[in-house]
């Protein structure tokens, strides 16, 4: 469990991490790899269980609080996601296929800022993905890149838990008078 949980005990942040990006801009010669995936500074398992703590707490607090009580699948399963992703030691391009289905779900029953805010932290992963080579030879731009990403994705978790947490009924359709 302690494998998992610390991700088999990697020492550093990964390089598309909320704080791995901003360590590369300082740090980017501690760039490696590490537990099968770029790396940089160092971090420990003491570090990573808390921030599980915390994802997870955050998690479970929205879901409870939006699916149970306000009616609000798609943007609590959006807040959901987005918490544990802004708070990850590893946030991997192929993590931003979590967020399609639950801005759908958000879209639908609005408002619409979480979804579109989701929307745009994947087109900027794959603009990321297009200038990977030079996110790995510290590009000032491929770094700015994936911070400006990583803002958006905490920009869609506040804006999702705001949804969650404001307590205004969902969209629904209209009924006509019979």
């Amino acid at each position: 469990v302690r494998q998992v949980v610390t991700l088999r005990s990697a020492g550093g942040w990964h390089v598309e991490s909320s704080i791995g990006a901003i360590v590369a801009f300082w740090d980017h010669e501690s760039l490696r790899i590490e537990s099968d995936a770029w790396r940089v500074g160092q971090t420990s398992p003491t570090m990573t269980i808390a921030l599980l703590a915390l994802a997870t707490l955050t998690a479970l607090s929205l879901a409870w609080r939006g699916a149970v009580h306000e009616k609000r699948l798609g943007a609590t399963w959006l807040a959901s996601v987005t918490a544990l992703q802004v708070l990850s030691p590893m946030l991997s391009p192929q993590f931003m296929v979590w967020l399609a289905p639950a801005a759908a779900v958000a879209w639908v029953q609005g408002p619409p800022w979480p979804s579109l805010l989701a929307a745009c932290a994947t087109a900027l992963t794959v603009l990321l993905m297009r200038g990977y080579d030079a996110l790995l030879a510290g590009e000032p731009w491929a770094i700015s890149l994936v911070v400006v990403r990583n803002l958006v994705l905490l920009l869609t978790f506040l804006a999702a838990a705001a949804a969650v947490l404001g307590g205004n009924a969902p969209r629904t359709k209209a009924k006509r008078p019979r």
